[in-house]
């Protein structure tokens, strides 16, 4: 929760307690037919489990409808991320049979262990944030959930150093309306917080790129109206990004400049005064 209420912490409060209450209503209803109030309590849960489904299904099926900068990062992420789930997997099981007992099953299952992390800044004390985390930690501890015995942490593809890999996806075969194409270039640099100094370098190079690249690829060559540079961080592996997005080039056209830009980029680097 955000903003600039003073009364933040009891929305907080209520947020979490209706949580609790949404998940036990749905068990019970799950498992009674009823009568009567009971029945149409069940009506109105399983009308609002409908109407969050469609929300859902709708976002899903909207992704090839977005920019195609959105796209191109959708997969970026979806094709490091090792074992991680496709938009079309989700849509799968959203267009299934849903009731409120595979509802709540579902996030018993996925709320049997967590790991929580609060951040509370702003105008509030640390007896303030204290007794906040404490507060959702106990509706957390009121349904159930156990601490996280070891936290996991996912494992990111790590792409081969000299050498390309390339993922091409056809946008306009689902959106023939969509004009434009997307090229997004990562370079990996390595696990963040290992090498400060690394770490460092590649803040202070992205911020020459963001610079350098706008001048070159949108300003001089005009190969899209969005130009970017910049750090690219996936579960916590560091990346230089690189992104264009234009009608003029074809993505492939568009890769073959970036590098060309980058070689310029490296004998700009070498020529600042040190």
């Amino acid at each position: 929760v955000g903003g600039f209420s003073d009364r933040l912490p009891e929305l907080l409060k209520v947020v979490m307690q209706r949580m609790a209450q949404v998940l036990a209503n749905a068990e019970a209803a799950g498992t009674s037919a009823g009568a009567g109030p009971k029945k149409a309590r069940r009506r109105e849960l399983l009308e609002k489990l409908e109407t969050q489904r469609q929300l859902l299904l709708q976002n899903y099926k909207n992704l090839t409808r977005e920019e195609p900068w959105s796209v191109t990062s959708y997969y970026a992420s979806h094709l490091l991320q090792q074992g991680s789930w496709h938009l079309s997997d989700y849509i799968k099981v959203l267009e299934g049979p849903m009731s409120l007992k595979s509802f709540s099953t579902a996030v018993r299952g996925a709320m049997a262990e967590a790991q929580l992390d609060v951040l509370v800044h702003g105008n509030a004390t640390q007896e303030d944030a204290l007794s906040l985390a404490e507060e959702v930690s106990a509706v957390f501890r009121g349904i159930g959930t156990e601490p996280l015995k070891e936290i996991p942490r996912r494992q990111i593809t790590k792409l081969k150093a000299g050498s390309s890999t390339v993922f091409e996806y056809d946008l306009a075969a689902d959106n023939p309306d969509q004009e434009n194409s997307c090229c997004q270039n990562i370079y990996q640099v390595g696990p963040a917080l290992e090498e400060p100094v690394r770490d460092a370098c590649l803040a202070i190079i992205s911020h020459i790129a963001s610079t350098s690249s706008f001048q070159q690829l949108r300003t001089e060559e005009q190969l899209g109206y969005i130009v970017q540079a910049s750090p690219w961080v996936e579960q916590d592996v560091l990346c230089l990004g690189v992104l264009v997005q234009g009608d003029r080039l074809s993505p492939s056209a568009v890769d073959s400049r970036i590098e060309a830009w980058l070689e310029s980029l490296g004998e700009e680097l070498r020529c600042m005064p040190r």
